[in-house]
């Protein structure tokens, strides 16, 4: 069973992915901040992490440079309410390999997990 970390602040956005792709027959795991994100990704080791980019402890392209700085390469896909362009460009520049907004379209972002899990077998 495929394993993916959702790393958002918000409890409900945490639930409904949390559900949806357990549904899917995805194992889960949540973190609400970047701190206990950087601890379940050597935990629970997911397959992809769900990465929210403001959260109360730091920026998610921080935390993309501090994979990238561990030679980590977990697929990461941005699902956030951040729309700016720029923003987007950063991230993928830094490694996401997808960037959602919110509000999440489930079935487009069930398309995409299933892409990025696809990848790394």
């Amino acid at each position: 069973m495929k394993k993916i970390l959702i790393i958002d602040d918000d409890y409900e956005i945490r639930e409904i992915l949390s559900t949806y792709l357990s549904s899917q027959n995805f194992e889960i795991e949540t973190a609400e901040n970047l701190t206990i994100a950087e601890q379940k990704v050597s935990t629970f080791q997911p397959d992809l992490i769900l990465l929210d980019m403001i959260l109360p402890d730091g920026h998610g392209n921080d935390f993309l440079q501090t994979l990238q700085k561990k030679n980590i390469t977990i697929p990461v896909i941005m699902v956030t309410g951040v729309t700016e362009k720029d923003v987007a460009l950063r991230s993928l520049e830094l490694g996401a390999t997808d960037y959602i907004t919110k509000p999440i379209d489930l079935q487009y972002l069930s398309t995409s997990v299933i892409a990025k899990l696809l990848t790394v077998l």
